[in-house]
């Protein structure tokens, strides 16, 4: 993200502030607008917390963390909610319900009723569908101004967009959506029904297996991953990590295409059920991050195949598999097109 390139030295007009950092290149539409009678700003408005609203299809998931690390309501600290008013009379947040969260969780209402909590309001800027708006058209509509706003403040995150780009149907978002359902797991609510066992935290990773290497592979990774995660003396647990799985999904790749050696698959397929788990996923990620990731933690993942087939720790006597030659069955995966231009870091001195 580009930045001033000297920091500011003192007070200044923001005019001057904008003329000294314009010649960077920065250009766009100028526009005239009037600052009395028209006004192109939004009113400020109060609405109760009872009649506020929020649309879980282009919605966050409330970060329950930062409701209960607040610990209280601090109004001074409250900007006004972004609110749109659907022909249905209802007010849909699209951007504050966070605050509208924290006021509904520490605003003790004077009479301490519920109903009463109800009445307290909330600053709000509110936007008015056309009265001939459909549900869906409100949707989509909330959805494009909550990637659009969040996009202008570099906030808004992966998975935000993939959520507003899913109630806007973009074709890439819905099928990522069926995808997830398919597999069997959801990122932050999309995809299956949310259960204990098949969130997963690491969207981008999960969505470069898909695209790598395809749902069956992936599917392979997620159920082995499900496995230990139930298992109580498995090192593994919740949630699962999107890292981790694309380096599974790679696992089971190089073991369909190179471990043909029936000793030496059999050894491997029975390391995956039943010592792999015996690491911690954090062991298998450490220092992975990268274009790359999925070779790194496959490599840990053999080596420690490895360090278990020289400890005797699985049930036969099988064949290590080997890493070093350059005809070894690792080095010919590596050289599989599947990896495109991906290429290993240079060795530092």
């Amino acid at each position: 993200m580009a930045r001033l390139t000297q920091p500011l030295k003192a007070v200044m007009n923001v005019l001057t502030l904008v003329a000294s950092f314009i010649k960077l290149g920065i250009s766009g539409v100028q526009k005239t607008f009037k600052n009395e009678g028209d006004s192109p700003f939004l009113p400020v408005t109060y609405i109760s917390l009872k009649d506020l609203k929020v649309d879980p299809k282009y919605q966050r998931l409330i970060n329950t963390s930062f409701i209960k690390k607040a610990k209280e309501f601090e109004p001074y600290l409250v900007k006004p909610l972004s609110v749109f008013k659907r022909p249905n009379g209802d007010y849909m947040i699209v951007d504050g319900q966070h605050t509208a969260c924290l006021a509904a969780t520490y605003v003790k209402s004077i009479n301490d009723t519920e109903k009463d909590k109800g009445n307290f309001k909330l600053p709000c800027q509110v936007q008015v569908h056309p009265t001939n708006f459909t549900d869906d058209d409100c949707e989509k509509a909330e959805a494009n101004y909550f990637k659009r706003f969040n996009s202008l403040r570099n906030t808004v995150s992966a998975v935000a967009k993939l959520r507003s780009d899913i109630a806007q149907g973009a074709q890439y978002a819905l099928d990522l959506e069926e995808t997830f359902q398919i597999l069997g797991v959801q990122v932050e609510g999309i995809g299956a029904p949310i259960t204990k066992d098949n969130g997963v935290y690491g969207y981008d990773r999960l969505k470069q297996a898909i695209s790598k290497y395809g749902n069956t592979y992936v599917k392979l990774a997620i159920e082995l991953y499900k496995k230990h995660n139930a298992n109580s003396e498995s090192r593994w647990n919740h949630p699962l990590n999107g890292g981790m799985i694309l380096g599974l999904t790679a696992t089971y790749h190089f073991l369909v295409t190179q471990v043909g050696n029936e000793g030496k698959k059999d050894g491997f397929l029975e390391y995956l059920d039943n010592n792999i788990c015996k690491r911690l996923v954090d062991k298998f990620i450490e220092k992975t991050q990268g274009p790359i990731m999925d070779i790194l933690i496959l490599e840990k993942i053999l080596e420690h195949y490895n360090l278990c087939v020289e400890q005797g720790s699985l049930a036969e006597d099988y064949p290590s598999i080997g890493m070093e030659k350059d005809n070894s069955i690792w080095t010919k995966w590596k050289k599989d097109k599947i990896h495109g231009d991906a290429q290993e870091p240079e060795q530092e001195d």
